[in-house]
């Protein structure tokens, strides 16, 4: 769980690099996960799924900035927003691995 990650760490900037760490392997699932839907869509509803997932990753970077305005100028707000953009990765993850229709993941 997020939570654990990087109890480890002792020092703001050292839980920084470890989440920016665990952020950058998020990247990658979701992009894995975004080419494997890709490839199974028509040109039409590519078009679509490639414009929802630029919404999306506005609605993410607008959503974590607001988030890490709760600790504007403090330490807290990069954990803030790296934590921010960590859960909605994730969810973004599961929602392009879920079937619609069955519910089954991909």
């Amino acid at each position: 769980s997020q939570s654990q990650l990087c109890q480890d760490s002792v020092t703001t900037p050292d839980i920084v690099e470890c989440l920016a760490s665990h952020l950058n392997l998020m990247d990658g699932d979701l992009n894995r996960a975004y080419q494997e839907l890709r490839t199974d869509l028509n040109k039409a509803d590519y078009a679509k799924l490639l414009k929802a997932q630029r919404v999306w990753i506005k609605f993410r970077d607008a959503e974590c900035a607001r988030i890490s305005d709760y600790a504007s100028g403090g330490t807290m707000a990069p954990i803030l927003k790296l934590g921010c953009l960590m859960k909605l990765t994730e969810r973004r993850i599961a929602d392009l691995s879920t079937n619609p229709l069955t519910g089954e993941i991909n």
